[in-house]
């Protein structure tokens, strides 16, 4: 299955510890081993850990379930999808307890290309930059907009109004984007 796996083995042998970990595109190939990794996170997650999921399928109540029993667990956040259409499509991304990302423009608009919200799925919104993963991968879109938010996410847990913190840190992103 890929990284996702080996992901979670690692997490096993250093303490059980997640913090941020990335489910990568790799896994999502067979829904059937999804629901597989997801039933062995919900043993090992605590409620400070992130769930970052920067890829999204097809509507697929199973997965949605999965993510909606590990959001109550810790913090899931998903990629909005970049399809330029209703979240409600897509999976997890439509999951109705995880913080779904969607992709802002530089001028602080959402992108053309991210997948909008819904009166029963609101989206938080974070810029999105190419993240370069190596020669031959690079990360864009909603995936970089959730990364991004995933570590400002978990940087913002040590405070106690994280919304305040969230709300400085775009500004901030946004003012380095526009230079």
């Amino acid at each position: 299955m890929g990284h996702g796996t080996d992901t979670v083995d690692l997490v096993r042998l250093y303490n059980r510890r997640v913090e941020i970990c990335l489910i990568s595109s790799e896994a999502n190939k067979s829904t059937a081993k999804l629901h597989k990794l997801f039933a062995r996170l919900r043993a090992i997650v605590t409620v400070n850990d992130i769930l970052l999921i920067p890829w999204v399928i097809i509507e697929d109540t199973n997965i949605d379930n999965d993510i909606n029993e590990l959001a109550a667990l810790c913090h899931v956040i998903c990629a909005a999808g970049n399809n330029s259409d209703s979240v409600d499509y897509y999976s997890p991304a439509r999951a109705t307890n995880a913080i779904t990302v969607g992709c802002l423009n530089k001028s602080g608009a959402p992108a053309k290309l991210s997948n909008h919200p819904t009166l029963a799925k609101p989206l938080e919104y974070m810029y999105g930059t190419n993240i370069q993963i190596d020669e031959n991968r690079t990360v864009t879109g909603t995936s970089a907009s959730a990364a991004i938010y995933a570590a400002l996410f978990q940087r913002s847990l040590q405070f106690k109004n994280r919304t305040k913190f969230m709300e400085k840190a775009t500004a901030q992103l946004k003012k380095q984007l526009t230079r």
